[in-house]
């Protein structure tokens, strides 16, 4: 039994070590996406709007209900179908505002993907606006952290019934 929970302690420090390695290029890519920005040439002010787009986002999500957005387990199909509300909801909230509204489409497509298969719209490749592109890989990189948390909360469980 001994050497299970030190097999355990080791598997969960490489976990956490592969955690903490997303968790800091998380935090890098928040500083390297607008390096991106002016790799592509972008004017100071396209950056800037991309950049509080990238901040606002998920504003939509105030229009989903709570048990929907707090809910861990998978999402029921109609559930999901309100979730994915979230971006049209953003981008009628952002339109009402006169120094926000242009951010409305880029918040609008930040859930569409390049091959067409994304919403609401199912646009795809350069139909899709550059900052929608960005921050949606930038989502793409923190999601990926979200994952590797949960599987941490996982393996961590599963060392405590073993003690």
């Amino acid at each position: 039994m001994k050497y299970n929970i030190m097999r355990s302690s080791n598997v969960l420090l490489v976990h956490w070590m592969q955690e903490i390695h997303i968790l800091q290029v998380i935090q890098r890519e928040s500083v390297i996406w607008p390096c991106g920005c002016y790799v592509l040439r972008l004017k100071k002010k396209e950056i800037q709007k991309i950049h509080i787009a990238a901040h606002l986002h998920d504003i939509g999500k105030i229009g989903v209900p709570d048990a929907i957005l707090l809910k861990e387990e998978r999402l029921e199909t109609e559930e999901w179908e309100q979730m994915k509300k979230h971006s049209e909801i953003g981008a009628e909230i952002l339109s009402k505002s006169h120094h926000l509204g242009e951010l409305k489409d880029i918040v609008l497509h930040h859930h569409e993907r390049y091959d067409g298969g994304g919403y609401p719209a199912g646009i795809q490749g350069k139909q899709i606006p550059l900052g929608s592109r960005i921050i949606a890989i930038a989502i793409e990189r923190h999601m990926i952290g979200i994952f590797v948390i949960r599987r941490l909360r996982k393996i961590l469980e599963k060392c405590m019934i073993l003690r």
